[in-house]
């Protein structure tokens, strides 16, 4: 998925926030069929199309509670909105960004 971001009006206590144009992923589910030819088929069950925007913080914003991303396969299994792309903050200097969907 190729997405292409801009620069936007800037978020509540954010430093720079950037959003991005729609993306499309499809998401597919690979059967291995046991045979002398060991064939994989490919079935696609779902497409996901979204928009993200990314907020650059100073660490000492009032951010420091929001939980680092962890991307699975739903929202169950990851914290996938809401959340840092970069390492959590070890100091007020840091500069974090936070992933949105």
């Amino acid at each position: 998925m190729t997405v292409h971001f801009t620069a936007s009006p800037t978020s509540a206590g954010a430093l720079c926030t950037l959003s991005s144009d729609k993306g499309t992923l499809p998401f597919s589910v690979t059967l291995y069929i046991p045979n002398n030819l060991a064939v994989a088929v490919n079935y696609p069950v779902v497409t996901s199309t979204t928009s993200a925007t990314v907020d650059y913080y100073q660490a000492d914003s009032g951010v420091m509670n929001i939980p680092s991303c962890q991307f699975g396969i739903s929202s169950i299994v990851g914290v996938n909105n809401n959340c840092f792309i970069t390492s959590h903050p070890s100091s007020s200097n840091d500069i974090v960004v936070n992933w949105n969907r």
